[in-house]
């Protein structure tokens, strides 16, 4: 299940940032068997895969998603708004990042008041945030910032 519908007539470039997408998604599949569904974005059989969607077997694990688009990558959090990145070799390390937190365990989760936020602390520093509310969360929403209880996700394995 992609981030996105394929946008008709894309063409994907013949470039550095394609080859390290396609060997991320390729040594995940394998990285990653046992422990957690790997779906691959496909375009065209002699390209390598676009993107991929990764689904953990683990309670407490977090799912992330990530495509490369011919000007952008975005990568995300299962059921969050994605992160728009540029499409370069610092953008596919961005994913890079994201994915190793979401397999160590490394995303921190806050939770309150029907909503739902996540960080994922890169290795410069910077800090990546996405957030999803509930129905309860719209229900009850309130000036201010919830209140939220933070913890970490559980590891893949």
């Amino acid at each position: 299940m992609p981030l996105f519908e394929r946008r008709p007539g894309i063409v994907l470039p013949d470039d550095q940032v394609t080859a390290q997408v396609g060997a991320l998604c390729a040594d995940l599949v394998s990285r990653l068997f046992g422990v957690a569904t790997v779906e691959l974005v496909l375009d065209e059989a002699p390209r390598p895969a676009s993107g991929a969607w990764i689904t953990p077997y683990a309670v407490g694990a977090v799912g992330v998603s990530w495509e490369q688009f011919d000007d952008f990558l975005v990568a995300g959090i299962h059921g969050c708004e994605p992160w728009e990145l540029p499409r370069t070799t610092a953008g596919v390390a961005t994913v890079k990042a994201v994915v190793d937190a979401a397999v160590t365990g490394a995303v921190e989760v806050g939770t309150g008041r029907g909503q739902t936020h996540y960080r994922v602390r890169l290795p410069d520093g910077s800090v990546l945030e996405a957030a999803r509310s509930s129905f309860k969360g719209w229900l009850l929403t309130m000036p201010g910032k919830p209140r939220l209880v933070w913890s970490t996700t559980a590891p893949y394995a």
